[in-house]
């Protein structure tokens, strides 16, 4: 009888260099805490499903067509490991503590350990980033990843990956937000930063894996709950031109600012009654656009405490 994998006991890293197997996991490496993972490779097969004078279907006649990595990471980061996870879904690296968008998507290695073996997925690449936060709770990140290959190995967890990062993470309490469209608005119930990087997923080729997974698209959106009051009323069915605004996330000396070029809503719709006794809220669903040189999003991030 075998003992059971518990998933306390599992582990995360990812690593930003060009990754084919486990010894590629070193001090340079980055060990993540995470609530979940569903990073997993899902095969499928064909099958020549011929007439042969018979129902029954012949085993030989089966083979491997495509094999997909996919999946997602959720975690509450703190601001040291943003540090490492902004350029992977923005595209570009740190200068002087801004990250910019880029036209393309780095590509990166991860290793989970699964207990009974290890797993790792190579050429990795942010599909989506989703930042949310909800009152009372802290901030969460789910990466969506499409990957290339998986490998597992039953090579033990290297000993020279750094520790987790002990740093706390951001909680809703540190939110403060400005949207110029209604400068009096201060107050919100949640939100959500989406960064959808487009990624092409189903360029196999002549291949059974994945050969390349280039990103096509970019969709920046920015969707919060606020109060109905005199102080929020002008972000209901804002002007089509559009306006500015930013999300700010402060930890004492630590701090993440998202700013947006310009925000429309789309769609806008209507705040209602829901029940007697429940306050009446405002739902924003925007989307960030480039105006003239003014990117959609543009991230200025301070690790330092």
């Amino acid at each position: 009888m075998g003992t059971p994998a518990i998933g306390t006991l599992g582990k995360l890293a990812i690593d930003v260099s060009t990754v084919t197997s486990i010894t590629d996991f070193d001090g340079a490496s980055t060990q993540l805490e995470f609530l979940s993972e569903e990073l997993r490779y899902t095969e499928s097969q064909a099958y020549n499903n011929g007439i042969r004078g018979t129902r029954s279907r012949v085993a030989e006649r089966c083979r491997i067509a495509q094999g997909v990595v996919s999946g997602s990471i959720v975690l509450h980061p703190t601001p040291v490991e943003l540090d490492v996870l902004f350029p992977l879904i923005l595209g570009s690296a740190e200068v002087a503590d801004s990250f910019t968008l880029a036209e393309t998507i780095p590509e990166f290695g991860v290793l989970v350990e699964r207990i009974t073996r290890r797993f790792v997925y190579t050429g990795c690449r942010v599909s989506r980033a989703t930042f949310s936060g909800t009152q009372g709770q802290p901030i969460t990140l789910r990466l969506d990843i499409e990957g290339e290959t998986e490998v597992i190995t039953n090579t033990s967890w290297p000993g020279t990956i750094p520790a987790i990062d002990s740093g706390s993470p951001y909680i809703f309490s540190d939110t403060t937000f400005s949207l110029s469209a209604d400068a009096s608005a201060a107050e919100v119930r949640s939100f959500e930063i989406t960064i959808d990087n487009g990624l092409i997923t189903d360029r196999f080729m002549n291949s059974v894996t994945r050969t390349t997974i280039p990103s096509a698209d970019r969709i920046v959106s920015l969707n919060m709950t606020v109060p109905y009051t005199a102080d929020e009323v002008d972000l209901h069915k804002q002007a089509l031109a559009g306006a500015g605004g930013s999300l700010t996330l402060t930890n004492g000396n630590t701090s993440t600012v998202f700013t947006f070029g310009n925000l429309k809503t789309d769609p806008a719709v209507s705040p209602v009654i829901g029940s007697r006794g429940s306050e009446i809220l405002l739902g924003l669903q925007m989307r960030a656009y480039k105006t003239g040189s003014t990117m959609e999003l543009a991230v200025t991030h301070d690790s330092t405490t």
